[in-house]
């Protein structure tokens, strides 16, 4: 086979091919990954932006170069749109298929670095996407310990709640120190508790700090039962241990008939009015609305499942050996401070905190103190 053949061309004759993940506008990218010998991209319209006209632009110059050019995107873009762009193909996550526009389906491997890639081509795999800004990613983080021995960061993985992504730790993370290196990780693309914590556990750095915020937290305890070993410490935010109430179960299949009937835009500003509560203000909640945007409808509807997959923790948080603090909102409306305590008397090693004048949104609503209580407890 030759470089000039069509992508689907190769595909069809079972070659090994190598692709770069990267994200809009990409182009500045197209020289280091021709140069590299990567022999297509995979652009990612999910954690980026997505614009039709960059995405041509895109599109044209990769494939004046030979590139194949494929799009990971959700539900939210519209099919139509992105064939009109000229990829070819389209990746509906989760699960990595990629689906040709001949209607061909394949499997596609995206990994972190090169050893991943020859472990997916040694099982079988003949599409194989390196993620190019998590591998940056990492290695910046690796940087500066192998720069300077006298220099130490914990990595801190933190896991935003439900309807949320990155965004809701950024004014905690703007608050420590600057010698802990925080990585948000998103809890969108999976249908269970479980599933979400091995998704988290399959990008997280072998030992490392976990917070999480509300659904966040609950995935963060399962994290605990599946690695514990590779658990340092454990942050717990407006969370709770017991299983979905009736109640719960009840409004979570309302959400998701309302979300599949086209009433999305409607549910996210009603959730977040619920979620800021009376602690925040109109900027609190436009914020969650961005987010929730952010999210999609398929995000959300893949939370809602996981949400009523929940198990009692409460029965597993003797066997918690790490320091814990669990940080509560004093006027959380969603997960009253009661559940809050309850969790933290579970926990042998565990500091209990609660954060005047906030709700069910603590890391937007009250930043600062936050942070300073999770710096507090990576020095424990």
């Amino acid at each position: 086979m030759t470089s000039h053949e069509p992508f689907a061309t190769r595909i069809h004759h079972s070659e090994v091919l190598l692709g770069a993940v990267v994200q809009l506008p990409g182009d500045d990218l197209l020289p280091a990954v021709t140069a590299a010998g990567f022999q297509f991209l995979v652009v990612d319209l999910i954690d980026g932006p997505f614009d039709e006209v960059l995405l041509r632009r895109l599109v044209r110059t990769a494939k004046g170069a030979g590139l194949g050019v494929v799009a990971i995107a959700d539900g939210s873009i519209a099919h139509a749109r992105l064939d009109a762009s000229g990829v070819d193909g389209l990746v509906a996550s989760p699960g990595n298929l990629l689906r040709l526009r001949q209607g061909v389906e394949v499997s596609l491997a995206i990994v972190g670095d090169a050893r991943e890639a020859r472990r997916s081509i040694a099982d079988g795999s003949h599409l194989v996407a390196l993620d190019v800004s998590g591998a940056l990613a990492a290695m910046l983080e690796a940087f500066p310990s192998a720069a300077s021995a006298s220099v130490t960061t914990e990595t801190l993985v933190l896991l935003p709640g439900m309807l949320a992504d990155g965004r809701v730790f950024d004014g905690i993370i703007t608050a420590l120190p600057a010698n802990v290196s925080c990585r948000p990780v998103r809890i969108d693309l999976d249908d269970s508790v479980h599933e979400m914590a091995e998704s988290v556990l399959a990008v997280a750095p072998h030992r490392f700090a976990l917070a999480g915020h509300s659904l966040g937290g609950i995935v963060a305890l399962e994290i605990w039962r599946c690695a514990p070993t590779r658990v340092t410490r454990l942050a717990l935010l407006n969370t709770s241990a017991r299983p979905p109430s009736d109640a719960q179960l009840s409004a979570w299949t309302e959400l998701h008939n309302r979300t599949e009937a086209g009433e999305f835009s409607a549910v996210i500003e009603e959730q977040a009015e619920v979620n800021v509560g009376s602690s925040g203000g109109r900027e609190l909640v436009a914020q969650c609305i961005e987010m929730a945007a952010k999210v999609g409808p398929d995000g959300f509807l893949r939370q809602l499942r996981a949400q009523k997959s929940r198990t009692d923790s409460r029965p597993s948080l003797a066997g918690i050996t790490v320091p814990t603090v669990v940080i509560s909102g004093c006027d959380d409306a969603v997960c009253p401070p009661d559940l809050q305590r309850e969790l933290a008397a579970g926990i042998p090693d565990s500091c209990h905190v609660t954060v005047e004048g906030a709700g069910h949104m603590t890391s937007l609503d009250h930043p600062g103190e936050v942070a300073a209580h999770l710096a507090a407890w990576l020095t424990v």
